[in-house]
């Protein structure tokens, strides 16, 4: 609702600096009065009644947000909170109060509507046959919505012009703004395999995990699709953790079995370190540098043969590595019947990859077990550049007892 328009007062300028001239000139230093003279307001009610009209009739027209073949009506209450005010020039010395889009309230709803219209890049997927590296599915960009651009054009297409011209086509149907998007490459693109160097298969790491339960089996499935196509470049280090990310119901998992705070109890995402492992396997087998690593507190049956494991827990325990090849290195995962495979792709050395083991060295009650692995990578002279030995340490399994056993 208009306020009504009030004469103010100001100081009378032009009066000050006559007097204070006057005083200057004839080297006195008289008090100077300050006079006050009354202001006209420049917008007066017809001005903020005749913005008022027009968003109104802004409201009535409503506004419809579209990308390609996808639209989203918006709701009259979000839209009124787009609609601020801002002078106008009325071309008689006056200002009407004209709508105005609110950059942020226009920002805050996007983001709603961002999932939406954000669609991820798709790396090319390779497969090894025959001996060679292929291309097996294209890579494709992805999109991102533009916010910063997305408000422009929608302050653009609703206030600067689109009241007016729909005041000549009532009825005509909602405000129509086209949202911008940035494409975003993928990491692998069907154009630069060859230029990251992913020529060869270095190694597979494998695990089965016959007999989970359902949510089990669905929370690896959810956290294998994280590491499919992860590229890391040389002399970088893998982390599980931070590729994987939170886990919780939002990201997707079901509760499973964990272990944790001595205890095997129910939680969101129990089974991802059937993952872990997995990765753990594959990084050994293609000769990684692993710089962090834990057993499990008592021996899975899903790990076997124990002493291979690999346990992870956001933020800690993690599992690291580096890659230590001359060239990126691209993680593929891929699930077939029960079994889970990590597929490391990179750039043929010459090195040669060794293990021993695993070894049980000692056994003690309840399942418990000490065990080592070792792995041994030398360059294509045959000279040992990496050696390591990963010891577990397994305790009776009874000393976590399970709230719902796995078995």
């Amino acid at each position: 609702i208009p306020v009504a328009a009030e004469e103010g007062l100001v100081i009378d300028r032009d009066g000050l600096e006559r007097d204070i001239r006057k005083n200057l000139l004839s080297l006195r230093n008289d008090p100077v009065a300050l006079q006050l003279v009354k202001d006209a307001p420049k917008i007066r009610e017809d001005g903020g009644q005749r913005g008022l009209e027009q968003a109104r009739n802004l409201l009535s027209y409503g506004v419809v947000l579209k990308y390609g073949k996808d639209s989203w009506n918006v709701p009259p209450e979000d839209f009124g909170s787009w609609i601020g005010f801002a002078p106008e020039e009325d071309g008689t010395g006056g200002a009407i109060l004209s709508p105005a889009p609110d950059a942020a309230k226009i920002k805050n709803y996007l983001v709603l509507i961002t999932p939406q219209v954000n669609r991820e890049p798709v790396n090319a997927t390779l497969e090894f046959k025959d001996g060679k590296v292929s291309v097996f599915a294209l890579s494709q960009d992805g999109i991102r919505l533009d916010a910063e651009t997305s408000v422009q054009k929608i302050g653009d297409a609703v206030f600067q012009k689109a009241y007016r011209e729909k005041a000549a086509a009532a009825g005509s149907g909602p405000i129509a703004a086209e949202l911008a998007v940035k494409n975003v490459a993928p990491e692998l693109s069907t154009g630069n395999i060859d230029n990251l160097g992913l020529t060869k298969l270095l190694a597979t790491g494998e695990s089965d995990f016959r007999g989970s339960t359902r949510s089990r089996v669905h929370n690896i499935t959810v956290g294998a699709a994280k590491f499919n196509g992860v590229l890391i470049g040389p002399d970088d280090t893998f982390s599980f953790n931070g590729i994987l990310g939170k886990v919780g119901p939002n990201e997707g998992y079901l509760p499973e079995m964990v272990i944790k705070r001595g205890k095997t109890i129910a939680e969101y995402g129990g089974g991802l370190c059937q993952v872990s492992t997995t990765a753990f396997r594959g990084a050994v087998a293609a000769g990684m540098e692993v710089t962090e690593r834990n057993n499990h507190a008592y021996a899975v049956k899903y790990y076997s043969p124990q002493g291979t494991d690999a346990t992870i827990y956001p933020p800690h325990p993690d599992l690291a590595f580096v890659n230590n090849t001359p060239r990126y290195v691209l993680i593929q995962t891929r699930i077939s019947g029960t079994k889970l495979y990590f597929d490391f792709y990179g750039t043929d050395d010459g090195r040669k990859v060794e293990t021993e083991g695993p070894v049980v060295y000692e056994r003690g009650a309840g399942g418990a077990m000490k065990t080592w692995w070792k792995q041994k990578v030398s360059d294509k002279e045959g000279n040992l550049f990496l050696e390591k030995t990963f010891y577990s340490n397994y305790k009776p399994a009874s000393l976590y007892p399970a709230a719902n056993p796995l078995e």
